[in-house]
């Protein structure tokens, strides 16, 4: 059951685009061109950032925790990361003859299921968590983005400032729930 709750917890109430930034530009990025999903992507990432995640877990915590290192653990799994993804990524372009290269997301989304998580299954569900609530902001980027582009701007980067506003309002909007305001008033005296 907590599974379940973390698993939730990280895709929609903690998603990690909107509390954490993980991927935000690229999001934006993504649905400029197009919002049609390419699951050979998303399929190539959730690979890496999975076994990126479970070799890192094992390695910190059967080398690095007991020789007082766990500090290293971002270095660990990028090196990882690169070497999984790389080799992934040749996979891909050799079979599907098409690029398939994103690095900060998976990373990232590597780095916070590290750290936020306690056990193997854990940090493979934030993981997997993370990456579906990114897939999940699409489409309200690109809502963002249909709504901003009709009206009339100057400039790209005005239009691109407008969307990170927007997503700032509903980043406060999700957080707010966080907050117990009247808490003041029945607390203590």
């Amino acid at each position: 059951m907590i599974y379940l709750h973390n698993f939730i917890y990280y895709a929609f109430f903690c998603s990690s685009v909107l509390f954490f930034g993980i991927g935000l530009n690229r999001s934006i990025q993504i649905t400029t061109v197009s919002l049609r999903i390419n699951f050979k992507v998303i399929l190539k990432s959730l690979i890496s950032i999975v076994v990126t995640t479970i070799l890192s877990f094992l390695i910190i915590q059967y080398l690095l925790i007991p020789i007082k290192m766990a500090e290293l653990f971002p270095l660990i799994s990028l090196l990882i990361f690169l070497c999984i993804n790389t080799f992934i990524e040749a996979l891909v372009r050799i079979t599907a003859k098409i690029s398939t290269s994103e690095f900060s997301i998976s990373w990232l989304i590597i780095i916070l299921s590290l750290y936020e998580s306690s056990t193997l299954l854990e940090a493979m569900l934030i993981s997997a968590s993370c990456m579906l609530s990114f897939q999940i902001m699409l489409p309200i980027v690109y809502c963002f983005q249909k709504l901003i582009y009709l009206k009339p701007f100057e400039k790209v980067e005005r239009k691109q400032i407008l969307i990170i506003l927007s997503i700032a309002v509903l980043i406060l909007v999700f957080s707010v729930c966080d907050i117990t305001w009247l808490s003041v008033l029945g607390g203590n005296k």
